[in-house]
């Protein structure tokens, strides 16, 4: 059995100031290697090993491509098992799906990517191509395609060893991409990366800018923000913050564009009005892609019209959970789930936790709960702006407190938004649908995380809660299947501890001689709908 070879990784370059880790390097080289850019693939990854740069030819080898050559210009497909006669290689298509875990920086290898790629994108607006929505094969300079070595490694085709070093004479100037520039006055075309993403994520993208971006960049019509690295400015659009942007001409011009899936449907009802359904985009970037899995929704519709010469869809929706991650889902037999949340917390004092709920009623029993606890509670609720939601969780992840609790609902609080400052969390409903608890579990288990994250999902037997556990699961080993080389992940029920049984035997519930309409209350908390009860600020030391 043959051994699977590295592939090669790329540096991006200097705009890009957070060193990337090896995988995110592998990925940049993947991603550009589906563009079919192999320019920049060879810059990347001659930045990264400067020995490369004395090759007699590009060994991409080591990349998985589709379509094998079965000689004389046959070339077979491996997944559809068609054949096409064509002289060079049949194109990969126009994109990949980067399906990583949550918190291992996929944000910054768009952004390393988008770096790795300036240059080709300006040259694909300035030239003049007949289909510009059709990914074509960009070399660098002096290679042609036979100088590409993708089926067979270098050290197994001898024929390599006939060919003249390309670039051992050639300095910095001369590595750049030969294409042919034919101006054109063709339907616009933006040298941007749309980037497409819930709305409770656009925060997140600016933070990363913020972060990662070493180069100087700035929003349209905005002040430029001066990273130290001279060269010209990044050109920021947020077209869900100012969908109307008057300057045309500068749009085309910007690097990256950042919108909502709900502005982008708003803008596409305006028909030629419209600004984003009315341009080329070099590339589109679907965050939280698994958005528009299901291709009978006007949101795949949408994006499967959207004028784009290349796509990657991120996601962490579909990837089975790490094992390292301790999932202790309890079985108990007791009425009220909330005996069991007591008897979690006095058996863990001074915990920094974060708890998750869907139902109203959760959430009003659920703070009465930590207020007897002596806890204090950071609220995350739908009517919080992103920006809002961002500093919360910030406060909450620096806090020096030992009791205090994050308390959110599940949808609210399980995308764009970073809980590393606990370590445990406690889902006290439960969703039809597992990639929800997945989502939120991640806010934890991502990048800054120093611990091992611990989850809890206390169960109830005999009730709808059981029909819910097994649908997850049902859906979770259909996952698998999918995904059969991913970490099993397994997630397996616990007895009713021993300890826990005598605790409840002392337990007085203070609880229930409280009134409750449950009926009322019996009503899911969504993103959209704010709740009626005020927001409690609770003041807590940095």
């Amino acid at each position: 059995m043959s051994i699977p070879r590295q592939v090669p990784m790329t540096d991006p370059g200097p705009k890009i100031g957070t060193p990337l880790h090896d995988h995110q390097k592998a990925a940049v080289s993947e991603l550009l290697f589906k563009e079919s850019d192999y320019g920049s693939l060879y810059k990347g990854i001659v930045r990264q090993d400067p020995s490369l740069k004395n090759r007699k030819f590009l060994d991409l080898s080591s990349f998985g491509h589709m379509w094998l050559n079965e000689g004389d210009g046959t070339w077979s497909n491996a997944f559809t098992h068609k054949v096409s006669e064509n002289e060079t290689r049949p194109l990969q298509g126009k994109g990949m799906l980067l399906a990583d875990e949550m918190g291992t920086g996929k944000s910054l290898i768009i952004l390393a990517l988008i770096a790795s790629t300036i240059e080709a994108a300006n040259e694909w607006v300035d030239t003049y191509q007949f289909e510009p929505e059709i990914p074509t094969y960009r070399l660098p300079k002096g290679y042609s395609m036979k100088d590409i070595v993708v089926d067979i490694p270098p050290e197994s085709n001898p024929q390599l060893a006939t060919l003249t070093s390309k670039l051992a004479s050639e300095n910095d100037h001369d590595l750049d991409c030969v294409i042919t520039s034919i101006k054109s006055a063709q339907s616009p075309k933006s040298c941007a990366t749309l980037i497409v993403c819930p709305k409770s994520v656009l925060g997140i993208w600016h933070e990363h800018l913020e972060q990662h971006w070493k180069g100087d960049w700035t929003t349209l019509g905005g002040n430029i923000h001066r990273q130290g690295y001279r060269q010209r400015p990044l050109l920021v659009h947020d077209h869900y913050a100012n969908p109307k942007y008057p300057n045309l001409q500068a749009l085309y011009k910007a690097n990256i564009i950042i919108t909502s899936y709900e502005a982008l449907l708003t803008d596409s009802r305006k028909g030629t009005n419209g600004t984003l359904n009315n341009m080329i985009f070099y590339r589109v970037i679907l965050d939280e892609g698994h958005r528009i899995r299901n291709t009978n929704t006007q949101s795949f519709r949408l994006i499967e019209n959207l004028k784009k010469r290349h796509i990657h869809i991120l996601t962490a929706a579909q990837v089975t959970r790490n094992p390292a991650t301790d999932y202790r889902p309890l079985t108990t037999r007791t009425s009220i789930k909330m005996r069991w949340f007591r008897y979690f917390l006095d058996t863990r004092p001074k915990q920094k936790l974060v708890v998750f709920h869907h139902w109203k009623f959760t959430f009003k029993e659920t703070k009465a709960v930590l207020k007897a606890a002596g806890y204090s509670i950071v609220y995350l609720q739908s009517n919080l702006s992103m920006e809002e939601r961002v500093q919360i969780t910030a406060r909450f992840n620096r806090c020096k407190q030992d009791k205090i609790c994050l308390l959110s609902s599940i949808k609210v609080g399980g995308e764009g938004l970073s809980m590393v400052g606990a370590n445990a969390c406690v889902f006290l409903d439960l969703m039809w649908n597992p990639s929800w608890h997945a989502q939120a579990m991640d806010r934890l288990h991502r990048h800054g995380q120093k611990h091992a994250v611990t989850c809890y999902i206390p169960m109830i037997q005999v009730t709808y809660e059981d029909r819910i556990w097994t649908r997850q699961q049902i859906k979770r080993a259909l996952t698998r299947k999918l995904f059969p080389n991913d970490p099993k992940g397994e997630i397996n029920l616990e007895a009713v501890p021993p300890e826990l049984k005598d605790w409840l035997k002392r337990d007085v519930d203070p609880l229930s001689d409280e009134d409750e309409d449950e009926d009322e209350d019996a009503e899911p908390i969504e993103d959209e709908d704010v709740d009626t009860e005020p927001i409690e600020v609770i003041e807590i030391d940095d």
